[in-house]
């Protein structure tokens, strides 16, 4: 019992020491978000909302009515159509490859700007897989080259996707999670896919390497089909920074703002091109598994 008055007064000089602060966060008003990733592909898609206040809970709310205008190396090319409430596209429109792209996006008094640009596709050179044992995993590791050209900064995606069978002799592709040990892959939040620059490697042929789960491949024969997408540096920078802020889950961190390249606005515009390949793997029962490409 001689200790009870300590406890006493440390309890009290902790209650002491709370302090409330009231503070006013200033609202500065909303601004114009982009969300658009776009390819060589498929036409140009654009997202618009409008920024929250930081302690506004409600959803984003779509913009209509804005006036997008399209830009491809500087000529225009047109108006963006709105098909639904907030999303705007270029019907018949596809950026091409080794250019670049500009958009002004006006409503109201607000106008806006962004600039990204489409690379030209890079190869994957070679590939080929071992089979190898990782803790009580036995993992199918597959190693890749890439040569990277030397006249640009380049940075790339990797992932890798398979087929299923669905109903009515339907077939649904879907990605498939990986591993990786190697330095220069960034695995990104939805553990199918990995980011990596040419920052070290500019100019050269590098080999990468990534594992996966063997028993993915329980037929005998599975297509296991490789997209190897060469990104603008926005876009490069923008899965980056968002994938470290989803990463972020410590509250004592300095916080982190995802990269956006959009003047006077927020959000992401960025473009990517895609390499496609495909190679047949063996299933874990098959005593012989000979690659493909």
């Amino acid at each position: 019992m001689k200790y009870f008055p300590f406890f006493i007064l440390l309890g009290a000089l902790l209650i002491s020491c709370e302090k409330y602060i009231d503070m006013e966060i200033p609202d500065n008003g909303r601004k114009i978000v982009i969300n658009s990733i776009y390819n060589d592909n498929t036409d140009i898609v654009i997202n618009l909302t409008m920024s929250r206040f930081i302690l506004d809970n409600s959803d984003y709310k779509p913009l209509s009515g804005a006036t997008v205008e399209l830009y491809e190396n500087d000529v225009f090319i047109g108006n963006l159509n709105e098909s639904e409430a907030g999303m705007y596209i270029s019907s018949g429109f596809r950026a091409t490859t080794g250019s670049k792209q500009k958009i002004i996006i006006s409503k109201g008094d607000q106008t806006i700007t962004a600039i990204s640009y489409l690379p030209n596709k890079v190869p994957i050179t070679f590939i080929d897989t071992t089979r190898v044992q990782k803790d009580y995993m036995k993992l199918l590791r597959f190693r890749f080259s890439v040569s990277d050209p030397s006249t640009t900064d380049n940075f790339y995606m990797i992932g890798f996707a398979m087929e299923d069978s669905l109903t009515q002799g339907l077939m649904e592709r879907y990605s498939i999670y990986f591993y990786t040990d190697d330095p220069f892959i960034e695995k990104t939040g939805t553990e199918a896919y990995g980011v990596f620059s040419d920052e070290s490697f500019k100019g050269q042929t590098k080999t990468l390497a990534i594992d996966i789960d063997l028993y993915n491949f329980s037929a005998d024969t599975t297509v296991m089909y490789v997209s190897l997408l060469s990104v603008s540096k926005d876009t490069y920078l923008y899965i980056k920074s968002a994938n470290a802020q989803m990463s972020n889950s410590s509250p004592f961190s300095e916080p982190i703002m995802v990269y956006s390249n959009i003047d006077n606005g927020f959000g992401i515009f960025g473009g990517y091109s895609i390499y496609k390949d495909s190679i047949i793997i063996y299933g874990p029962l098959a005593e012989e598994y000979p690659i493909g490409l």
